[in-house]
């Protein structure tokens, strides 16, 4: 009985039940019914909030990982192109050079 808050009770209340004892560990045993029912709709709507919004992590983590992915291979130079992409790269970088060399010549020879 003390799980339903009721620390007196003893094996005497059974043997010789009094009606205002009775009705106190009754209603004591019914409060806590109520009180357990109550905390278990509780429960079960955490329970269920928990569950559908580990259900959405992980379909966002398989989402997240697909994006991923998909970036990765967006980001990532196809082995058929990768000797055109070095042959651009270097081209780039040799025309940026040239630029610079021109620049430079002109900036020295617009400084007297």
């Amino acid at each position: 009985m003390p799980i339903c808050r009721v620390n007196d009770f003893e094996f005497s209340d059974l043997l010789y039940p009094k009606g205002k004892r009775t009705m106190r560990f009754l209603s004591a045993i019914i409060n806590f019914i109520h009180f357990r029912e109550a905390c278990l709709e509780t429960y079960s709507e955490f329970l269920l909030q928990n569950k559908s919004s580990a259900d959405k992590l992980q379909q966002l983590k398989s989402v997240h990982q697909e994006a991923l992915m998909k970036l990765e291979k967006l980001e990532s130079v196809p082995v058929e192109e990768q000797e055109e992409f070095r042959q651009l790269m270097d081209d780039i970088q040799e025309l940026q050079h040239l630029l610079n060399h021109e620049f430079r010549q002109k900036t020295v020879c617009v400084d007297p």
